[in-house]
């Protein structure tokens, strides 16, 4: 059975017994027992067979690239996308004095991040491969 059928019984149950007054409470709970087990099991279903791996390297490629090219992201947005990006980027808002544009806390972005703590061994150093020689 389709969810959208399961959804429309559920509709129908709950208007029978509230507003048509058509059932009772004894009738009413078992139905709508069933109608919700049904629902849960169809979800059930439904994620066993969801392509999450396929979903979840979609998502993360998509949040790669629009970390890594934020303003570009900013300037293919529609006018009407814009609040949202901007309270997805500034959780705490963005306030204008007049002059300048900013907020009191750090955007999430901008956080650092567990790779940045992570072991330099291994990385090259810092003067290059040249010897150093004293300035």
């Amino acid at each position: 059975m389709a969810y959208s059928d399961l959804e429309g019984q559920k509709q129908e149950l709950l208007e029978a017994f509230i507003y048509d007054k058509r059932i009772d409470k004894d009738t009413y709970d078992p139905e709508n027992q069933r109608i919700q087990n049904s629902l849960r099991d169809l979800v059930g279903q439904r994620l066993a067979h969801a392509s999450v791996p396929t979903d979840i390297q979609r998502l993360l490629e998509h949040a790669a690239g629009l970390i890594a090219d934020l303003s570009g992201y900013w300037n293919h947005l529609n006018v009407t996308d814009r609040p949202r990006y901007v309270r997805a980027m500034f959780p705490g808002g963005l306030s204008f004095d007049g002059e300048a544009i900013g907020t009191g806390e750090m955007p999430w972005i901008l956080w650092p991040s567990p790779m940045m703590h992570q072991s330099k061994e291994g990385l090259a150093v810092p003067t290059g491969f040249e010897p150093a020689f004293p300035a």
